[in-house]
């Protein structure tokens, strides 16, 4: 028994080998691409934060998108009931492009086309409802592009953070996260409400939406700097 045990453990082994031989070590794995111990460095933390006021972004902008449609999807001649069918349609073709764009980034690269897309696309869905354009197709042309560069947006953190640096520093990109989530929808509704227009959150989001691409080209400047070190 004991040694159709240890026969068996072995065959275990010799399978087990070629599965570790083919697993690739991120940069960050070994010796890093940003250098520094367990206490996130200067540098290191800048760029998670641009990482995360990107993501903050995203999801404030998208709150806005739909929080406000019964606001200004009304106002462009829409029923309620409309509004409603229109803002989740949104969201469920979101939820796609999501998926869309996490395939293409993985298996294709493309990642500052995503962000540009997605970035520059949905602000332009923005000004189309704030210039009173055609509601329904903005709105689902939003819904298509504005997923895209998610996956590019959730995979940022991991190429400025080492493994040690990892607990502290997905604590502070989540940290911008619920900062804009939290604060930018408010805003947008104090805009409105000043301008006495719905066009005016619209814009603020178009210029939420935009502001993600420059943030994007300083995180990998930074990043471009970090590694040259």
């Amino acid at each position: 028994v004991a040694g159709r045990a240890r026969r068996q453990h072995g065959l275990r082994a010799r399978r087990a080998r070629p599965a570790a031989a083919r697993q690739r070590c991120h940069p960050n794995d070994g010796a890093g691409a940003v250098a520094g111990g367990p206490a996130l460095p200067r540098a290191v933390a800048l760029l998670v934060s641009l990482a995360g006021a990107i993501w903050g972004i995203f999801n404030g902008a998208f709150s806005v998108m739909v929080g406000f449609a019964p606001t200004f999807l009304p106002a462009a001649g829409l029923s309620t009931a409309e509004a409603g069918v229109l803002a989740g349609a949104a969201t469920w073709l979101c939820a796609a492009s999501i998926q869309t764009g996490a395939i293409v980034a993985q298996r294709w690269g493309y990642h500052g086309a995503l962000m540009a897309l997605g970035a520059l696309g949905w602000a332009a869905c923005f000004a189309t409802l704030a210039l009173g354009g055609p509601p329904a197709p903005a709105m689902i042309a939003a819904g298509l592009i504005s997923g895209l560069p998610v996956g590019v947006i959730m995979a940022l953190p991991s190429l400025a953070l080492r493994p040690e640096q990892r607990a502290i520093g997905m604590g502070l990109f989540y940290l911008w996260l619920y900062i804009g989530h939290s604060l930018l929808p408010p805003l947008a509704g104090w805009l409105q409400d000043r301008a006495g227009t719905p066009a005016a959150a619209l814009w603020f989001a178009a210029a939420l939406t935009a502001v993600m691409l420059p943030f994007y080209g300083l995180f990998r400047a930074g990043l471009g700097r970090a590694t040259a070190r």
